[in-house]
C-alpha cells in the first residue's frame, strides 16, 4: 500500500478547489492548472517514474 505523501494531499485540495471555483463561476486558465495536476498523476505516478519524497 502505498502512503499518501504531503504533494498528494495538495493536489486533491487544488483539484477540489478548482471544481468549487468553476462551480461559482469562476474561468480562466482552470482548465490548463487542472489538465496539469491530472496528467502528473496519470502519467508520472503510472509509469512510476515519480522520484519525489
Amino acid at each position: 500500500m502505498t502512503k499518501i505523501k504531503p504533494k498528494d494531499v495538495i493536489a486533491l485540495v487544488t483539484i477540489l478547489f478548482i471544481f468549487w471555483m468553476k462551480n461559482n463561476g469562476a474561468d480562466g486558465q482552470l482548465d490548463a492548472v487542472l489538465a496539469l495536476i491530472l496528467g502528473y498523476y496519470f502519467v508520472k505516478r503510472v509509469d512510476k517514474i515519480d522520484r519525489g519524497e
